[in-house]
């Protein structure tokens, strides 16, 4: 293992430990969760409270212990806090309250920069601005432009090609009928973030649990 990730790793592993003994009495660790890597390229990190498992996109640790990645464990040490404390976990006030704890950005998406990677099978290139944005899976829904929040992004392959977006499955709201389009079978419940606005506070309800269907 590179000498970053080591470092990476024995710093997450403390900060485990000491913000467990600080807000549980116990270390993390003694609560059967682990620190490890994943080979996300997008998001920064994960928390899987099922697996208590604290993770790090491989590309982002390779860059060492910066203030982005740390302040990423911290988020995702709030979040297993948050979970071993009330058994759920979201980017509510309460886990706000942890992540302030913790010394983390109270917020719900880290602003790292992505690492460039021209490798990506797909990209979205924002014909305003010339923004590109690698896709690491075939896109299924129209993006729009980060930069330009209103210009919907083209998707082309390696080859500069477009490509038009393309639906493995359908995920239909009972409620409203809104569809949403998943690239491969959904592995949990999804519920229309809509109706679940509108109706539930914002928080997730079965009542709007998507009716998945395979695309025709």
């Amino acid at each position: 293992m590179p000498p970053a990730l080591d470092d990476v790793r024995s710093r997450a592993e403390a900060l485990m430990r000491d913000l467990g003994e600080d807000g549980l009495g116990e270390a993390l660790q003694d609560y059967g969760w682990t620190f490890g890597f994943d080979r996300a390229r997008v998001r920064l990190g994960r928390c899987t409270f099922r697996g208590k498992t604290i993770a790090l996109g491989l590309p982002h640790a390779l860059s060492g212990w910066t203030a982005e990645v740390e302040d990423t464990v911290r988020h995702e040490i709030a979040h297993a806090l948050d979970f071993e404390t009330r058994g759920r976990s979201a980017h509510d006030a309460v886990w706000k309250r942890w992540a302030v704890r913790c010394g983390a950005t109270p917020k719900a998406c880290s602003r790292a920069p992505r690492p460039a990677d021209v490798d990506a099978p797909y990209a979205g290139v924002c014909p305003t601005c010339g923004h590109r944005q690698p896709f690491y899976r075939a896109v299924v829904r129209t993006y729009r432009c980060p930069s330009c929040r209103t210009t919907p992004l083209a998707v082309v392959d390696r080859a500069g090609m477009p490509v038009a977006a393309r639906a493995a499955f359908v995920g239909t709201c009972p409620a409203c009928g809104d569809a949403q389009s998943f690239a491969r079978r959904p592995r949990r419940v999804y519920a229309c973030a809509a109706c679940c606005r509108a109706h539930a506070r914002g928080r997730f309800d079965r009542r709007f649990a998507l009716a998945i269907r395979r695309a025709v």
